[in-house]
């Protein structure tokens, strides 16, 4: 709780192979490794809530196996994707962050579910000008597709919003976020967003 990890040449920042709970918070964790945070197994008690993650060659965070509640974070500047879920028995909750500018492949992801993951709730997340798409649910899940999620702001992705995702009409903003100074990483919202 409360830390700056920088990595310094670490494969990840914080890594979780324990099928108990854990609560990672208040944490700035940048550059350097593949991973910001890589949960190799979790239980749905585990708790990622209100870090800065960006600068990772990989993923900001990478799910492996469990259903995580993974809310408030600020997620940037990640080369593959912001959020990575994998896996059958990965089913995340994914809401209230902010995943942005996660372009160093030029095609990297905001949110890629692969391998059988899928979101048990995705809402409520600005989701902007990553280098492709903005929510991607890998074709080759097994559940029926495509997945509906509700109550996101999605913006400026570079292939496309969504991929296998259905993005509800009457609740997504397709609007720009309107972020106070993306260039110096300040992604507070100004007043008259359309995301507030």
């Amino acid at each position: 709780d409360g830390s700056y990890i920088p990595e310094e040449g670490a494969d990840t920042g914080i890594y979780i192979d324990y099928p108990g709970s854990a609560t990672i918070e208040n944490n700035i964790i940048n550059a350097g490794g593949n991973y910001g945070i890589f949960l190799s197994y979790s239980s749905s008690d585990t708790i990622i809530k209100n870090n800065r993650i960006h600068g990772h060659r990989r993923y900001g965070i990478a799910n492996y196996n469990g259903d995580p509640l993974i809310e408030n974070n600020l997620i940037y500047g990640n080369s593959w994707e912001g959020i990575h879920s994998h896996n059958t028995y990965s089913q995340p909750v994914i809401r209230n962050n902010t995943i942005a500018w996660n372009i160093g492949s030029g095609s990297a992801r905001g949110i890629g579910f692969g391998n059988g993951s899928r979101p048990k709730r995705l809402e409520n997340n600005i989701i902007a000008y990553n280098g492709g798409t903005g929510i991607v649910l890998d074709s080759h899940n097994s559940l029926v597709l495509p997945w509906r999620v509700f109550h996101n702001c999605v913006y400026g992705n570079g292939n496309d919003s969504s991929e296998n995702i259905i993005l509800d009409p009457d609740t997504t903003i397709t609007q720009p976020p309107q972020f106070i100074n993306s260039a110096i990483y300040d992604f507070r919202l100004m007043a008259g967003s359309p995301c507030i």
